[in-house]
């Protein structure tokens, strides 16, 4: 039943709304409720009333929709949390390290062809589609590029040459794409899925696999451990690291896969000839972080390595290439690539 939510966003822009970022998520119960309003031609509005010691939350709908949320047996859920992507501003190729080439074998994993329509999602600032215009460009391709992401602070560090180059940047929800059905020839997601709760992650592939045209490509980039011992490590490791600078979205929302578990999402979304395609190294260092997200503050980067220290087990540290330099501790965690197709 969970897998069967929605997701809509919404004050995006500064309108007549506060311009808060919001997100609501409706259970299948929950859009019964939503489809009788829309069917009924009227309206409902939830409202949460704070006075300085209560809360206080109702619905103001006809008694007809309120009576129904009744028996329905409906829960209002409501989270105030910092939206750790609206304030964290870094340039991924500081930390990660990736190369060019490692982003060509993503480019390649798409098999463009002239006219294709391509979809990077997730996309942040554009670093892949950046890289895929490039590369289409070196092979002499014209392909109808899209790019959609959740967070309009990142879509905001788009490049404009990258812009003027793509046939739209679109806010939007991966668990809930706003396009219509088979639409795309390929579609991309770079260090993106863990992006979402582990429950949530089974509404990407679905979604994907929905506008993916028959035969169309899904290609994942992501950050996926071989063991439990070695993704629980860095888990707490990044978790940490999201902490020290307050980016508390991504404390809540962010789950790791592991290969095996990467390749069951695929199967369960239905892509068949899923192909493990290539493996990086994800070269996760704590000094690299210093400027980048904590600020530069020393403190929290000793605090950082201090935790580090604690939660990387002896038995793990020669299979994540452990260093230790004092200020410095790095480990390296697959960088995977992933493809799969949609059924012709």
């Amino acid at each position: 039943m969970r897998q069967k939510r929605k997701f809509s966003s919404a004050n995006f822009t500064d309108g007549e709304s506060s311009g808060i970022p919001t997100l609501f998520s409706v259970s299948e119960q929950g859009q019964k409720l939503l489809d009788e309003v829309k069917r009924s031609g009227s309206r409902a509005r939830f409202v949460i009333d704070f006075d300085g010691n209560n809360l206080h939350a109702h619905l103001e709908a006809t008694p007809k929709i309120q009576q129904l949320a009744v028996d329905l047996k409906l829960q209002f859920r409501s989270e105030l949390i910092t939206d750790g992507y609206n304030i964290r501003v870094v340039d991924f190729s500081r930390i990660h390290g990736v190369e060019a080439a490692d982003l060509d074998k993503l480019a390649e994993a798409l098999e463009l062809k002239n006219g294709a329509s391509v979809l990077d999602l997730m996309c942040g600032y554009g670093e892949v589609s950046a890289h895929v215009l490039g590369y289409a460009k070196r092979s002499d391709i014209s392909i109808d590029l899209s790019m959609c992401d959740l967070h309009k602070t990142q879509l905001d560090r788009i490049p404009q040459n990258i812009k003027s180059q793509v046939s739209n940047v679109t806010i939007g929800d991966a668990r809930d794409l706003p396009y219509p059905d088979a639409q795309f020839d390929a579609i991309a997601i770079k260090m993106g899925i863990h992006e979402v709760p582990q429950i949530d992650q089974p509404l990407i592939f679905q979604q994907v696999f929905r506008v993916l045209k028959p035969g169309g490509r899904f290609v994942i980039w992501g950050v996926m451990s071989n063991s439990g011992p070695e993704q629980d490590a860095f888990t707490e490791q990044i978790q940490k690291k999201n902490e020290l600078p307050g980016y508390e979205s991504l404390i809540v929302d962010r789950y790791f896969t592991r290969g095996e578990q990467m390749l069951w999402l695929f199967k369960e979304a239905g892509f068949i000839n899923i192909e493990d395609i290539f493996q990086a190294h994800f070269h996760e260092s704590t000094l690299a972080r210093l400027d980048s997200e904590l600020g530069g503050d020393r403190h929290k980067l000793e605090e950082l390595n201090a935790f580090v220290r604690r939660c990387t087990p002896d038995s793990i540290r020669k299979e994540v290439d452990f260093k230790d330099e004092g200020d410095s501790i790095s480990m390296k965690i697959p960088n995977r690539i992933f493809r799969g197709f949609k059924p012709e």
